[in-house]
């Protein structure tokens, strides 16, 4: 493991090889205890990832459909083995939000609205994008993925403020989102797409979806106005969010390095992490 566990930045070009992609069933969950306020008792925090969490099966299934694309192409045996299990894991992922989201339908947040939007949006793309273009969506979203599953990961004071139950899901998403992040990348790079169309594809992506997912937390919002202060939610949840990422600039960093000729995944190296959370599952 790398001696700095806070800005790890190395010079890896490929998946390290003490890092495997293990496929493993989320289980025995149970949310009925959980508040709909399960992150820091804060209205703002929780609608926000609650909402995040209502366009994650939709878009798991998307980023599988845009890899699995290729897999017929793909010719090193070896990431083809791991498109294999990044399209199992990912799986796995959509429907562990699908039964999340079930339990927020049942604390009264409108599930099926925001379902909606979130299936308009991807079939949107799926229908109108070329097939590289989808695929240069996903690895930008895998970029985004895992720097937010590191800073999760790395933050004691996140675990503090949410619900066990909730952070559980989080935190083993959040680790095989690290496992794979390179896969999809990996196949962008093996099907020839190079540094321009990776840009095209970001803006592309940003465009389409920021103004899908903005209107869906704002939606929510507004709804939630009806029964709490949201001024006051709004204000505890800024002073909460400088507590979880103390290191800004190791964040703005890691991200930015992504709009980098050369850029490869792994060349933020988050195994210390990744390797923690295996230590607390023995």
């Amino acid at each position: 493991m790398v001696a700095s566990a806070n800005n790890a930045l190395s010079h890896l070009s490929r998946m390290p090889e003490d890092v495997s992609l293990t496929v493993r069933k989320f289980s025995g969950e149970d949310y009925s205890q959980s508040d709909k306020y399960w992150f820091a008792n804060n209205a703002v925090l929780s609608m926000a990832t609650s909402v995040f969490s209502i366009y994650i099966p939709r878009g798991e299934k998307f980023f599988i459909k845009s890899v699995r694309y290729f897999e017929d192409q793909i010719k090193d045996p070896e990431l083809k083995a791991k498109v294999s299990d990044f399209i199992k894991q990912e799986a796995n992922h959509y429907q562990a939000h699908e039964r999340f989201n079930e339990s927020l339908k049942e604390k009264g947040i409108d599930v099926d609205k925001e379902l909606a939007t979130a299936e308009l949006m991807f079939s949107f793309m799926e229908k109108w994008l070329p097939k590289k273009t989808q695929l240069g969506i996903t690895v930008f979203a895998e970029h985004i993925t895992a720097t937010g599953a590191k800073q999760m990961l790395k933050s004691p004071e996140i675990a503090a403020h949410q619900d066990p139950e909730v952070r559980r899901l989080w935190e083993w998403h959040a680790v095989e989102e690290i496992e794979h992040k390179s896969v999809a990348y990996d196949v962008y790079e093996a099907m020839g797409c190079g540094y321009i169309h990776r840009m095209w594809s970001v803006f592309i992506g940003l465009v389409v979806q920021v103004g899908f997912l903005t209107r869906s937390i704002r939606r929510t919002f507004r709804k939630e106005s009806e029964q709490v202060s949201l001024r006051e939610h709004r204000q505890g949840a800024l002073a909460l969010l400088k507590k979880f990422h103390p290191d800004r600039q190791a964040l703005k960093e890691e991200f930015l390095m992504y709009f980098k000729p050369g850029f490869h995944p792994w060349q933020i190296d988050d195994r210390p992490f990744i390797e923690a959370w295996y230590q607390k599952q023995k």
